[in-house]
């Protein structure tokens, strides 16, 4: 008769798993949570066509994340510093910035597929002799534009 004996060192083996949880616990925490940070950052690209009209691809880029690490392990989705001055005011319901400098758009102008003026077009308008540069309001008026025998 042929008989098999196994003897086994569970409680080596138990130390040996609690050992590699132990390491590999925050490593396995930081990976899922920087993953729900850039399912996260999808998910506001995607939401961008419903809160503006015909997004460019510079301002689809606008959020980053940073991931978390086992030293930190939290993640940050954040807008990149320069998106983030014009997406602000539709993300949190500010008021928007106002340039202290308007151009004047022309019913005809050109414009690209996302439905701004291409900056050649601008350059063309800028540089055209009967053109006036950018209007500058003061006050409520445009300077040079007020009505006969009233200055400025």
């Amino acid at each position: 008769m042929l008989t098999i004996s196994v003897k086994a060192d569970i409680r080596a083996l138990e130390r040996w798993l609690d050992d590699r949880a132990k390491r590999q616990l925050p490593f396995a925490s930081a990976r899922a949570v920087t993953e729900v940070a850039k399912r996260i950052r999808t998910t506001e690209t995607r939401n961008l066509p419903r809160v503006l009209d015909r997004p460019t691809p510079f301002t689809k880029n606008a959020f980053a994340v940073r991931g978390a690490t086992k030293a930190s392990p939290a993640a940050v989705v954040f807008a990149k510093p320069i998106q983030a001055a014009y997406l602000a005011p539709v993300e949190f319901g500010l008021p928007q910035k106002v340039a202290k400098v308007a151009l004047v758009q022309a019913i005809e102008a050109p414009r690209n597929q996302y439905g701004n003026i291409p900056l050649g077009a601008l350059a063309r308008y800028k540089a055209r002799r009967d053109s006036r540069g950018p209007a500058i309001v003061h006050r409520g008026r445009t300077p040079g534009h007020s009505p006969i025998g009233r200055s400025t």
